[in-house]
C-alpha cells in the first residue's frame, strides 16, 4: 500500500526485492566478490508496520 510518502506494509512477512545490474548495490553497501551481473536483492519483513521509502543521493 502506497501511503503518499512511503510504501507501508499492513501484514506481516512482506518483502521488498531490487533487481539491478552491478557488483555492487548502494555505495558497496553490498558487496559482491565477483563480476558485474544481473542480481537480486531481497529484505524480507516478519512485522507489520514497517515503512519503506525512495530516496537518491545528488
Amino acid at each position: 500500500m502506497a501511503a503518499g510518502h512511503a510504501a507501508v506494509l499492513k501484514e506481516p512477512g512482506g518483502r521488498f526485492a531490487f533487481h539491478f545490474h552491478a557488483r555492487d548495490l548502494n555505495y558497496q553497501l553490498i558487496r559482491q566478490p565477483r563480476a558485474i551481473a544481473d542480481r537480486l536483492f531481497e529484505v524480507e519483513f516478519l512485522d507489520a508496520g514497517v515503512e519503506a521509502y525512495c530516496f537518491t543521493f545528488g
